[in-house]
């Protein structure tokens, strides 16, 4: 396997998950006692697997804070407040519409068969 393909060491995969939830390289650095000048040569040198680790934890810290948002909104749709409720319950609808528009698809059904028509009569 190439260097640019093979699974990022340890170290490059911890860098790329505290990346992925907004630490700088100085504060990725400091938390891992590496040369914060080293992480972004080394996330380059092995480029594909770094960029595959860092989207994974990218899509894991999106998908955590939106589950976290929700957890708000649905706590403020409990609130004695009607505008507080209408804005909750406004947002967690305009989620679930953009859900229903945007979201993942399974794969497409295929397309029904043409209906079959009786023969003509006279055999044609």
């Amino acid at each position: 396997m190439s260097p640019n393909t093979a699974e990022p060491d340890p170290l490059l995969a911890r860098t790329a998950e505290l990346r992925a939830r907004g630490l700088s390289w100085a504060a990725v650095g400091h938390e891992l006692d590496a040369d914060p000048d080293d992480l972004p040569d080394r996330a380059r040198a092995s480029s594909s697997a770094y960029r595959r680790a860092f989207n994974a934890a990218r899509k894991e810290a999106v998908d955590e804070a939106c589950a976290e948002a929700l957890v708000a909104l649905r706590r403020e749709l409990r609130s004695d407040d009607d505008r507080a409720r209408r804005l909750a319950a406004d947002s967690i609808l305009k989620l679930r519409m953009t859900e229903m528009r945007h979201g993942r698809r399974g794969k497409p059904a295929a397309p029904p068969a043409a209906p079959q028509r009786p023969p003509p009569p006279g055999g044609r």
